[in-house]
């Protein structure tokens, strides 16, 4: 990880965290979170080279306090980057030095009613084995943007939470989760509307299925990707003819990555509800 500063149209951005180990397009998405100037028209320059979608940024040298020149006109509004201090620990406030001092892990910050995603991304954060794969996750050279880069993004998301501190601000992986899940991009009254926390859990696991593989299946019966290999529940249904008894039962299975818990004015307990499935 560098930190390198971006100059764009009179404006100079410090200290941007930049994971060279990443593809380009996470990077472009930080700089679009920052400038507003979309991916397409970003013209980037280190060292009079542009950086492409496929540029391979651990090639290019980058080192702490280096200066990169921004070309590219803006999406109506441009959104200021933050104007960071220094602050040492005796001049925070009193819940902030708490945290440091305790060795709390980072929170997230909610962008405007993002707690659904937070909740999500949060609970899939303490499965030991995920964390395990995906800081092994690299995105291959032929992939731009897309699931791929999502992928890459909760890394980098997940590698901050593992930081001390204050909360840690999530606006680029929310970007990069609606850009591959759009369904999530409405919004009201100018802003983006409330979503449900179940809906993006499966859009999160079927992401990730679909990227985290493993390479050796213990059995030929055994899941191809890390996803299924940790949550899926395969179910066996018996269909019996009640009125015609001498008729052999029907067996089919299916495979799913939860289990339904149906709730009614009649339900106490949770096993009660998961027996109505």
């Amino acid at each position: 990880m560098v930190k390198v500063n971006l100059k764009w149209n009179g404006q100079k951005f410090d200290n941007i965290d930049v994971d060279v180990t990443q593809p380009a397009e996470v990077f472009k998405m930080q700089v679009f979170s920052l400038t507003n100037v979309p991916i397409e028209r970003q013209k980037i320059l280190v060292k009079g080279k542009a950086i492409g979608d496929e540029t391979d940024l651990s090639t290019l040298g980058l080192k702490d306090g280096v200066t990169l020149m921004l070309m590219g006109t803006a999406d109506e509004a441009i959104i200021q980057a933050p104007q960071k201090q220094t602050v040492f620990v005796e001049d925070l406030p009193m819940a902030q030095q708490f945290l440091v001092q305790t060795n709390l892990p980072a929170g997230l910050d909610n962008i405007g009613n993002t707690c659904y995603l937070n909740a999500t991304l949060q609970c899939l954060r303490y499965v030991p084995e995920l964390q395990t794969h995906l800081k092994g996750f690299r995105a291959p050279q032929s992939a731009r943007g897309g699931e791929s880069a999502l992928v890459s993004g909760l890394q980098t998301l997940y590698s901050n939470l593992d930081s001390i501190g204050p909360a840690t601000d999530p606006t680029l992986f929310n970007i990069l989760f609606r850009s591959v899940f759009p369904q999530f991009q409405e919004t009201e009254r100018g802003y983006h509307k409330q979503q449900d926390a179940d809906e993006a859990w499966g859009s999160l696991l079927t992401c990730l299925a679909s990227q985290l593989k493993l390479q050796n299946q213990p059995t030929p019966n055994s899941f191809d990707n890390v996803i299924d290999s940790l949550f899926a529940i395969r179910l066996t249904s018996t269909m019996k003819c009640v009125e015609a008894p001498e008729e052999a039962a029907i067996q089919s299975e299916e495979t799913t990555r939860k289990l339904s818990c149906h709730i009614t004015i009649e339900t106490n307990f949770i096993l009660e509800g998961l027996k109505l499935v």
